[in-house]
């Protein structure tokens, strides 16, 4: 395959049928088991999408081993110097590589059902398309771009990572906003949580500036606090009103297909409306567009 790899910085292995990932130092079974444990679920906006992404692995077979012994059968040395890993579209269910130095790892369109421990070199990782039903990656601290869409996931587990800026959970199984959200990612500018199965916004992230929770069951705003917030997604939900702290920054709004009867502009935009480029409130029930006050309508 290859045969002197210490200067390597990128390798591409999608589409190989890799079943495993692992790099020196990996515990047996990669740290992480390769079954997954048997769950129950409740159907859920993101069900027809995740549900492609539950395939098993029932290989037992010795795992191919990265950057140490093995890839496949073929001999390689020491990738000390590898700094981006796609791995796409494979057989894997489990990963361990905290002895690379990668900055970018993708290994999306897999079967993972939990991930082994990453390097703290880490900041970009994509893990969308698998089979995780809890989010845990404690050791990738450095991480600023997170995408863990279209799995199955139902809560977020022990994921703390400062340094985060992009982060999206589109398409799977959660119930609530994580109320910790504020302190487990401080820096966060972009969150994508569409096409799950959330009912209430409990958020206040002081550095975000788009959100997208469109295609979820939202009847209730409880705190919305974003005051650098440019882009706001809300469609396709249950919202009959919409109160949240103002958004003086805000150009483009989304509230399509939802229950409003009645729209405040002033306290959404906090007299900023000279901001606002796109509103979209089609498919409402919408008999007053409130300008400043209530005998101020439309």
């Amino acid at each position: 395959f290859l045969t002197a790899l210490t200067n390597l910085q990128y390798l591409d292995i999608s589409g190989i049928g890799l079943p495993f990932l692992l790099a020196p130092g990996a515990p047996e079974g990669g740290g992480t088991s390769t079954t997954p444990a048997a769950t129950t679920t409740t159907p859920s906006p993101a069900t027809t999408k995740a549900a492609t992404n539950t395939n098993t692995d029932t290989t037992t077979a010795s795992p191919p081993v990265l950057a140490s012994q093995t890839v496949g059968d073929s001999p390689m040395q020491p990738a000390l110097a590898l700094k981006v890993l796609r791995a796409s579209g494979n057989r894997i269910s489990t990963v361990w590589l905290a002895s690379l130095p990668l900055v970018e790892l993708d290994v999306s369109h897999n079967r993972i059902t939990a991930m082994g421990e990453l390097p703290n070199t880490l900041q970009l990782l994509n893990v969308s398309r698998n089979a995780m039903t809890t989010l845990t990656l404690a050791s990738a601290t450095q991480l600023t771009t997170l995408d863990a869409s279209f799995n199955q996931l139902v809560k977020v587990g022990n994921l703390t990572s400062p340094a985060l800026k992009t982060l999206s959970l589109s398409t799977n199984f959660l119930t609530a906003i994580p109320p910790d959200m504020s302190s487990l990612f401080p820096n966060l500018e972009n969150l994508a949580m569409p096409n799950n199965s959330i009912s209430r916004v409990n958020l206040a992230l002081p550095q975000l500036t788009t959100l997208d929770l469109s295609r979820n069951y939202i009847t209730n705003i409880t705190r919305l606090t974003a005051p650098l917030l440019t882009r706001l997604d809300l469609s396709f939900n249950r919202l009959e009103s919409f109160e949240a702290d103002p958004m003086p920054k805000i150009e483009s709004f989304t509230l399509t297909r939802n229950r409003l009867t009645r729209f405040n502009l002033t306290r959404a935009f906090s007299n900023n409306l000279d901001r606002l480029v796109t509103l979209d409130l089609r498919d409402n029930a919408i008999s007053s567009l409130v300008l400043d006050s209530p005998s101020a309508s439309l």
